[in-house]
């Protein structure tokens, strides 16, 4: 824990070696979607949050039997909240001490963690050539 914070910071970090283009690829993953009606996010939640949405219009937007379509605007009602910005971390203590849901970005620790399982080489590495058996649903 970084001194004072409390909050499990970690004064540096050190970034891993990745097999070439794995950070292109993350970068690829990450879609951005225009939300209907962005929520209001004040430092504390209000009663209402999240803001809940009928099932039957958010699978006519977004089908979950096309895996390919993507919609350009999505029913989306959580917070987001940048790790890097003080009164974003302080809102997102707030919204965990309230046990309601919320997204935060830019955690490095987190960043690093996805880089790491985007290697397709990173499991094998792990697993040292050791096989286990699997189950596949169809």
């Amino acid at each position: 824990r970084a001194a004072g914070t409390g909050r499990g910071i970690r004064d540096g970090h050190l970034k891993r070696v990745h097999e070439p283009g794995v950070k292109e690829q993350v970068e690829d993953m990450r879609q951005t979607y225009e939300p209907f009606d962005p929520p209001h996010c004040p430092p504390t939640p209000t009663p209402d949050y999240p803001r809940e949405y009928p099932v039957l219009d958010i699978i006519k937007n977004w089908n979950p039997d096309d895996p390919n379509y993507r919609p350009d605007n999505i029913y989306s009602s959580l917070c987001y909240f940048d790790y890097s910005v003080e009164s974003d971390l302080s809102a997102a203590f707030a919204y965990r001490d309230a046990e309601v849901p919320f997204v935060v970005r830019g955690v490095p620790d987190l960043d690093d963690t996805v880089m790491r399982w985007a290697d397709p080489l990173y499991l094998r590495k792990l697993l040292k050539g050791k096989e286990y058996k699997v189950e596949k649903s169809e």
